[in-house]
């Protein structure tokens, strides 16, 4: 408990009222037990006691000589309530469900009918149905004061996997499913092709000392009458970054992101052939089993700006929107191997491999809107709903490769982009 100063000085009339008003509801005052709260007339010097005031005599003089009363300092009440208390500390976990698609699409297989030279179905990734995959995000933030702040934050652990197959009506050979080659959409290879210079399904011998020279690569692509891809992929995301406040009013707050960013997208995409082929006169024949597999790897730095909005709509509720971009450098890896497997035993017959790993530059485009609803002074609930586009990154259907064309097997392709969207729910404590 403390006592309060009332100065009075040549401002007006209209505030004398005020003191008045004040001195008679204030509980300190109020109380018989506090002690008696004084007033100081900056004209005289002289101070005197509240029930002077109360009496009237200077309260009217104040008047008269048109002085108003000031209030310096009021008493903490017996309860002894504090200041707000500043947090600075943050964390918020969020249930962050995403799914992905792959701008373009890319085809891996169609059916082409030899009588007509026409093509028909096609199997690729816009087949492929990615589901909202969930994942977590941890963001810890740190406030140096109001206008400037540090966070952390994490998000990523989804598991995209996804397969879709094309099938023949009946098996037979030449069969009228053939590979295609992202490249230029021609196909790897096409039915009568003939085989005399034929080593493996890419029409150029294999890297040197790979391959059997025995066309079960061949064979297992051009006689399997069911193509089937599989496509998985995987999401981490880190990012630190510094946020300055660009001038708030009460219920608005942009503020500027400048930050850190890694972001890793790992890939693995196959494409296997099987069935049987109809050699006359022997009949229908087991072929070898083939599978084209592909294994990327992405890892982008760099450097961030960005900007965030928040409006208080009421007292306890806000709306946020958020933009993040950066052009980040890429380290790519991709590793392709082509194999044949028997088709009784399932044991390895054929196989060649090779990789390429080297740097990119890869753009990426963040956007977020939120809503928060406080619920206690320190706790907060929150939802929104997020998109991701990332570009120049080695997506592993791309990598798919004629390379008699390119005239080298597992070069890395990083023409491929990828698009991530899906809400997000959580909560935000402050400490």
């Amino acid at each position: 408990m403390s006592a309060f100063t009332v100065k009075l000085s040549l401002l007006g009339l209209q505030t004398v009222i005020a003191g008045v008003a004040l001195l008679n509801t204030n509980p300190v005052l109020a109380n018989s037990n506090q002690p008696q709260s004084k007033v100081e007339f900056l004209e005289s010097q002289n101070s005197h006691n509240a029930n002077d005031l109360l009496s009237g005599g200077i309260i009217d003089r104040a008047i008269k000589r048109n002085y108003i009363i000031e209030v310096e300092e009021i008493a903490q009440t017996q309860s002894g309530s504090n200041p707000a208390k500043f947090n600075p500390w943050s964390i918020s976990a969020e249930a962050l469900f995403l799914t992905r698609n792959i701008p373009g699409g890319i085809t891996t297989s169609e059916f082409y009918d030899v009588n007509t030279a026409e093509t028909g179905e096609t199997l690729g990734t816009d087949n492929l149905d990615f589901n909202y995959e969930l994942g977590t995000r941890v963001t810890l933030g740190y406030s140096f004061n109001s206008k400037n702040s540090l966070n952390f934050s994490f998000f990523g652990l989804q598991q995209f996997e996804t397969s879709a197959r094309i099938t023949a009506p009946a098996p037979g050979f030449p069969n009228p499913i053939i590979v295609q080659a992202d490249l230029d959409d021609t196909p790897i290879f096409a039915p009568f092709d003939s085989f005399g210079d034929r080593i493996n399904v890419l029409d150029q011998p294999p890297p040197a000392g790979q391959g059997n020279g025995n066309f079960d690569i061949t064979r297992s692509f051009i006689s399997g009458y069911e193509h089937r891809i599989s496509y998985e992929s995987k999401l981490y995301n880190f990012e630190l970054n510094y946020q300055r406040d660009l001038g708030s009013t009460r219920t608005f707050r942009p503020s500027l992101i400048v930050g850190l960013r890694y972001m890793g997208a790992p890939e693995e995409f196959s494409l296997n052939t099987g069935g049987a082929a109809a050699f006359p006169p022997q009949g229908l024949l087991p072929v070898p089993r083939g599978e084209y597999k592909v294994e990327t790897k992405n890892n982008l730095f760099g450097i961030q700006i960005g900007a965030n909005v928040d409006v208080d709509l009421s007292r306890n509720f806000t709306i946020g929107l958020r933009g993040k971009a950066g052009v980040f450098g890429n380290h790519g890896e991709q590793n392709s191997t082509i194999s044949a497997f028997d088709f009784d035993t399932g044991n390895l017959v054929d196989r060649i491999e090779d990789g390429e790993t080297r740097w990119t530059v890869a753009p990426i485009l963040e956007g977020t809107i939120s809503a928060d609803w406080r619920v206690s002074r320190n706790v907060s609930l929150t939802a929104g709903f997020n998109v991701m586009y990332v570009s120049g990154v080695a997506l592993a259907p791309r990598q798919l490769d004629d390379f008699a064309s390119t005239g080298k097997f597992g070069s890395i392709d990083f023409d491929g982009s990828s698009f991530y969207y899906g809400p997000s729910v959580g909560i935000k404590v402050v400490f």
